[in-house]
């Protein structure tokens, strides 16, 4: 039996990435499925892009993600169902949704 296992691979954000990050001024969402992922992003960004991802609304795969999130200054976190992309983006729909 042979099995293929995927490698990490950290990568900087592109300058355009950067300056598109720092450019939004619309309302902004940041999936988080990884701690090592949202570290290692923090990690490589300006403070000016920092700023600009410390405004934006958080959604955690977990619990754990959403305690980390919260430890790196982001203040309006939910946490959705499971790191699955229709867990996460349902949660940030909910989220949005104005108070009836």
């Amino acid at each position: 039996m042979r099995a293929n296992v995927y490698a990490r691979i950290a990568t900087r954000p592109s300058v355009r990435a950067i300056k598109d990050l720092c450019d939004l001024h619309a309302p902004t969402w940041l999936m988080l499925s990884s701690g090592a992922a949202l570290e290692q992003l923090l990690a490589t960004l300006p403070a000016d892009a920092l700023a600009a991802l410390g405004r934006a609304h958080a959604v955690a795969a977990s619990e754990r993600l959403a305690t980390l999130a919260q430890a790196h200054g982001f203040e309006r976190i939910v946490v959705a169902a499971s790191a699955m992309p229709r867990d996460l983006l349902a949660a940030a729909a909910l989220a949005s949704r104005p108070p009836t």
